[in-house]
């Protein structure tokens, strides 16, 4: 009986050698930018206030609209092999102390220095910023994985958005009753953005 003996050969993704480096290191950027922008918004303070609602709102949008996406993606491979690297991890890490650190400058910014309201507005509006960026989506991230020190992690970003409850709700609430009438984060069929928000 003849046998027919099949080789697996690795495929190699298309993606340029600078293409992968960047798909790689543009997780890092937030651990640069987001401190810079929000110690512009707290130092700088007036109009610099808004800094970093303009950057987020403005800037961003801008260049995604002017740079677009590739659909140049990893081999399975490939993403295999980048799924079991720490780097990403301890990307997702390092968001807790940044959180805490620019919590801490607001804090000082707000009691230490005479503000204007519309300072107070901008710099509030920066936090807040934060607090949806770093607390809740790396939160969320953080928030379904099983380790436990991991989940500890999601619990104090929450706690530095006041919202803590989002770790039981959303994990034993949304999860479990998703697209149900159980579920309060899930609009009714039909209901208007409008509607579901009051």
């Amino acid at each position: 009986m003849n046998t027919i003996q099949i080789n697996h050969v690795p495929q190699k993704s298309e993606m340029t050698k600078l293409h992968k480096l960047w798909r790689r290191y543009k997780y890092f950027t937030p651990v640069i930018v987001l401190p810079a922008i929000m110690f512009i918004s707290f130092y700088y303070l007036g109009y610099w206030s808004f800094f970093a609602f303009v950057f987020v709102y403005g800037f961003i949008p801008t260049m995604e609209f002017i740079f677009t996406g590739t659909a140049e993606n990893f081999t399975a491979e490939e993403e295999a092999v980048e799924r079991q690297d720490i780097y990403y991890d301890l990307v997702i890490y390092s968001m807790v102390p940044l959180q805490y650190i620019i919590l801490g400058l607001y804090l000082w910014t707000i009691t230490t220095k005479q503000l204007q309201w519309y300072e107070l507005v901008g710099i509030t509006t920066a936090m807040g910023l934060a607090c949806g960026a770093l607390g809740i989506n790396v939160a969320h991230e953080l928030g379904h994985r099983t380790k436990k020190y991991e989940q500890f992690m999601s619990k104090l970003l929450l706690m530095s958005t006041l919202y803590m409850h989002f770790f039981i709700e959303h994990n034993r609430g949304h999860h479990k009753n998703v697209s149900t009438p159980l579920d309060p984060a899930t609009s009714r069929l039909n209901e208007t953005f409008l509607y579901f928000l009051a």
